[in-house]
């Protein structure tokens, strides 16, 4: 078992520069964007996605994504599906770099991680459809079946949740941290609070009971998911029982062969980070 780098939203050529500042990859480690990749943006490879593509490929390891809002998921609807990490994928760089689709499930290091992307663009009245905005930004109600479907058949613990925006129930954290006012009225937290409550479920809450005895159920359980997410631009943790959850856009957080997660901030002057602080 190897090393999971985790980051948040790259926005393409805006961002992206970000994971490769880290010098310490490893042959079988990962590296995950919580959605808003933003590499695959015009509807054919332009010279800046080339660019980008080249630089990927001489990673030593794996980059996977999830999607976010912004991306053009034309072009992620017609990546190859390959059967990939335990799941399917979609294969945008053959054994280099993969689109983790929504309600897969994928052991990765070891760790067994479900992902959904989606959220809402606030902006998208001044987009432009299919071109700089795309309404499969929205996880659709298909798109939640399957997860929550894929969630129940699966026999083993869930370590590692990767999505773009958060459940519902985690919101009054955000809101702790930053003005989430503006990002009020996405529909996509509450299916994804469905997702939550079927994961707490699986752990041991009581079936039906809502999401509130449901952790009182699981009182006493050493169980605990760690859910990474990008979307709201800021770093900040909180813990909720059984789910010790983070929101990574500038730092990165690094999950060690043995377990254990480590966060910094990067710098182009001190690609050797982990200097960071423990979690």
């Amino acid at each position: 078992m190897n090393n999971i780098y985790i980051f948040g939203d790259t926005h393409g050529t805006h961002e992206i520069d970000k994971i490769f500042l880290v010098d310490e990859y490893e042959k079988d480690d990962f590296i995950i964007v919580c959605g808003d990749f933003g590499v695959l943006w015009k509807d054919e490879i332009s010279p800046a996605e080339s660019r980008i593509m080249n630089e990927i490929s001489k990673l030593p390891c794996t980059l996977l994504f999830v999607d976010g809002n912004h991306e053009n998921f034309n072009r992620l609807k017609k990546l190859k599906s390959v059967q990939k990490f335990g799941g399917v994928a979609g294969e945008y760089i053959k054994d280099k770099c993969y689109h983790l689709r929504r309600g897969e499930i994928y052991t990765l290091a070891g760790k067994n991680t479900f992902v959904m992307g989606g959220a809402l663009s606030i902006d998208k009245r001044f987009r432009t459809p299919n071109v700089s905005w795309w309404a499969d930004e929205a996880i659709s109600d298909d798109e939640l079946r399957r997860g929550v479907s894929n969630l129940k058949a699966f026999e083993k613990d869930i370590d590692l949740v990767i999505t773009h925006t958060c459940p519902q129930s985690f919101l009054n954290f955000v809101a702790r941290f930053i003005s989430i006012s503006h990002k009020q009225q996405d529909a996509n937290p509450q299916k994804l609070q469905t997702l939550l409550e079927v994961l707490l479920d699986k752990m041991g809450g009581s079936k039906g009971s809502g999401f509130s005895r449901l952790v009182d159920t699981l009182k006493g359980q050493d169980k605990c998911v760690e859910w990474f997410f990008g979307h709201w631009h800021a770093d900040f943790d909180f813990e909720l029982p059984y789910i010790k959850a983070h929101c990574v856009y500038d730092l990165v957080h690094k999950i060690d062969k043995n377990g254990k997660r480590i966060s910094a901030a990067l710098s182009a002057t001190t690609p050797s980070l982990y200097v960071g602080f423990e979690c």
